[in-house]
C-alpha cells in the first residue's frame, strides 16, 4: 500500500520535491496508525526515516481539521536534538502553509515575545520548557 497517498497533497508534492518516493518500513508501518489517531511507539535506527513518519500523518490531519495555533506540541528530550529536528519541520510547514517554532531556555526574548503574539501551528519544545509554560 501506498501510505504516502494516505496524506495530504501538498505533503505528497514536498515530499517528491524532496526526491523522497517509496516510504520507509517506520513509515508504512506508522503513518495509517497515526492517521486513524492511534497511539503508537517507534523504536528506529537513526536515518530510517522516524520523524517523517511521526509528523507527516500529524501534519496531514492538522490541514484537514484546520487546527488552530499550537495544535501540536511536538517534545523532544534535548534541547540539541530540538534544533535538529527545526529545520527540517519548518521545512515541511512551509510546503503545507504550517508555522513551526521552538521554545526552550535558550531562546532570545524576542523569540519568545514571537511565540506569545504569534503562536505557531506546530511548537518544538523539551518536557522542562514545557512545564514552565503551564
Amino acid at each position: 500500500m501506498d501510505v504516502f497517498g494516505l496524506l495530504d497533497e501538498k505533503l505528497r508534492a514536498s515530499l517528491v520535491e524532496k526526491g523522497i518516493i517509496e516510504p520507509t518500513l517506520p513509515q508504512q508501518k506508522l503513518i495509517p496508525l497515526i492517521l486513524n489517531g492511534d497511539d503508537v511507539l517507534l523504536l528506529a535506527p537513526t536515518g530510517s526515516g522516524k520523524t517523517e513518519a511521526a509528523i507527516l500523518p500529524v501534519f496531514s490531519k492538522m490541514l484537514s481539521e484546520a487546527g488552530q495555533p499550537i495544535s501540536t506540541i511536538y517534545i523532544t528530550p534535548l534541547r540539541a536534538l530540538n534544533r535538529d529536528m527545526l529545520a527540517r519541520l519548518i521545512e515541511y510547514g512551509k510546503a503545507v502553509g504550517l508555522s513551526v517554532l521552538i521554545k526552550h531556555s535558550d531562546i532570545s526574548d524576542k523569540e519568545r515575545r514571537e511565540i506569545v503574539i504569534h503562536p505557531p501551528n506546530v511548537l518544538i519544545t523539551t518536557p522542562e520548557s514545557l512545564q514552565i509554560m503551564l
